[in-house]
This record gives C-alpha cells, sequence and structure tokens, in this order.
C-alpha cells in the first residue's frame, strides 16, 4: 500500500504531470478548487483581490445589488500603517440616500460589517469573488453551510446562476445546507442530491438520491424532495427527544 502511494505521489508530481496533459489537467482541476468554510475571512480576501478589475468590479456590484441595491459603488482602502503591520483592508460603501429633500444623492460610509450591513448582505460580498472567479474560469466552488445568514430566495439566487446561461465555463458549486426549502427538481436532477446521516458511532455515511425509488407521480411533484424528507424517507434528520429530561432546579 505505502509503495502504491509513493508511485502515485510521484506520478503527480509537477514534473510528471507535465509530460502528460491528462494528469495535467487532473492537477489542475484540484489546484483552482475553492473551498469556502469561513465566508468572513477566505471570501473575502478573493472578493478584495481583483477590485481594481473593471470588468470584475462591474460583476460584482451587480450580485451585491440583489441583496441590496442602495449601493452604488464599493472600494478598497488600506487603514494604518503598512510599515509596523499593522494595517488592514476595509471596504468602503457608496449608497445611496435621500437628503431633506427627498432627493437620491451618493453617500459614503466606512463598510463595518456588524454595524452598517446585514449578516447575509456581509456574507454575499464575501461569496461574491468566488462564485465570479468559478463563473469566469470554470471549476470548482465548495461552500461550507451556504444557507447561514441567507434568505432562502437568496440562496436559490446563487444557485440558478450556476444552472443558468451565465455559467457558460462549466463551473460546479458543491455546498452543505440544513435548509430544505430548496431541495426540488426545479434545482436539481436527483443525482445532485446527497445526504449526509452519522450512523450510532458518530460516524458520517453518504446516500444520494438516485438510490431512492418513485412513482410517476413523485416524479411530477418537485414538492415530494422536501416532503418526503421531512417525514423521514431519505433518512438524515434529527429525531428531537420528547421534552422528559428536564430537571428543575430545587425540585
Amino acid at each position: 500500500m505505502d509503495d502504491t502511494r509513493l508511485a502515485l505521489s510521484s506520478l503527480l508530481s509537477a514534473p510528471e504531470s507535465a509530460e502528460h496533459p491528462e494528469l495535467k489537467l487532473f492537477l489542475e482541476w484540484f489546484t483552482e478548487m475553492r473551498i469556502i468554510l469561513d465566508t468572513s475571512k477566505i471570501g473575502l480576501t478573493i472578493s478584495m483581490a481583483k477590485m481594481h478589475l473593471s470588468k470584475y468590479k462591474h460583476n460584482l456590484l451587480a450580485l451585491i445589488r440583489v441583496a441590496d441595491p442602495s449601493i452604488q459603488d464599493i472600494v478598497v482602502h488600506e487603514l494604518g500603517n503598512p510599515r509596523n503591520g499593522r494595517s488592514e483592508l476595509a471596504f468602503f460603501v457608496v449608497k445611496t440616500r435621500r437628503n431633506e429633500q427627498g432627493e437620491s444623492e451618493p453617500h459614503c460610509e466606512n463598510f463595518r460589517f456588524q454595524d452598517t450591513e446585514s449578516a447575509g448582505t456581509v456574507k454575499l460580498l464575501a461569496l461574491a469573488g468566488p462564485i465570479i472567479e468559478a463563473l469566469e474560469k470554470g471549476g470548482l466552488l465548495m461552500v461550507d453551510e451556504m444557507d447561514t445568514q441567507f434568505h432562502t430566495l437568496m440562496t436559490r439566487y446563487v444557485l440558478e446562476l450556476f444552472s443558468g446561461p451565465v455559467n457558460d465555463k462549466g463551473a460546479q458549486m458543491i455546498y452543505s445546507t440544513h435548509d430544505i426549502t430548496n431541495l426540488s427538481s426545479s434545482l436539481f436532477r436527483r443525482d445532485q442530491v446527497w445526504f449526509v446521516e452519522k450512523d450510532s458511532y458518530s460516524a458520517s455515511h453518504l446516500t444520494s438520491l438516485v438510490e431512492y425509488r418513485f412513482d410517476d407521480e413523485e416524479r411530477k411533484n418537485s414538492f415530494e424532495f422536501y416532503r418526503n424528507y421531512l417525514n423521514g424517507k431519505y433518512g438524515a434528520i434529527p429525531f428531537p427527544r420528547p421534552l422528559d429530561w428536564w430537571v428543575d432546579n430545587g425540585k
């Protein structure tokens, strides 16, 4: 087994793969994969990195305005003193606001994540960079807890970007979620849906929706995915205990 692993590692090394186009494509696929576990750090770094590119910024602003139409522009400035290592990149936002005469005018303010924007808008900004990058280049984007701080319709909007005509490079997104309201055949094929369930030893098991049988009526009704999941047909659901374990203090 060790020899096999060593041989595979050697085969996939940079010099070796350069001589084999198929292996080079294989390595590039993994190299270009984006895995977003913490949108507040990794995603924001990616979103900031290309703000100087006009096409990228146009697409990013268009995506952000889905969540907040009042945002007119976003600029990145370095705050602090970079010479002593105490500096950070911060977003500044230009928004449209009404003045006392009721007229719309631009207003610049410091983009403080927890103060000036909702958590959902902040998360969308963090995801915007990786999403645009994936759609422009193709490849795979993986997002953990996609639905956290997102409205269901916002999640659906992002999903439809990857299934719509804008995705002409064949980009893919794999995401984990607890939001089942988008569990619909209008968004997913059955082979695109996987359930994760823990056994009695806390080991996780993956099961594809393809493994479950459907009658003709269920195939026509996209809502059945959602309903059957809640009824436990696919597993991977919690079973809350009755409230018989509560101990009142002092009794």
